[in-house]
């Protein structure tokens, strides 16, 4: 059997910068690192929405990006 184990995690929003002339959104990216593995959902909310008021995009979506290494039990 195997485990996982988080190495890193890292908060990525993901924000609306108008629309291509086809009408699909143009999509910016800003990935923030050395998040805490112990950080809830309820406080990368909130991170994620303070942070957006500082910006000039709307926030689309909050993403928590894990990386981990699987190794043999």
């Amino acid at each position: 059997m195997a485990v996982s184990n988080v190495s890193d995690v890292k908060l990525r929003l993901v924000f609306e910068d108008g629309l291509k002339p086809n009408g699909s959104p143009v999509l910016k990216r800003k990935t923030l690192s050395r998040i805490r593995f112990t950080a809830t959902p309820d406080q990368l909310h909130n991170t994620a929405q303070a942070l957006s008021s500082l910006c000039s995009y709307s926030l689309l979506d909050t993403e928590r990006v894990e990386t981990s290494g699987i190794h043999p039990f």
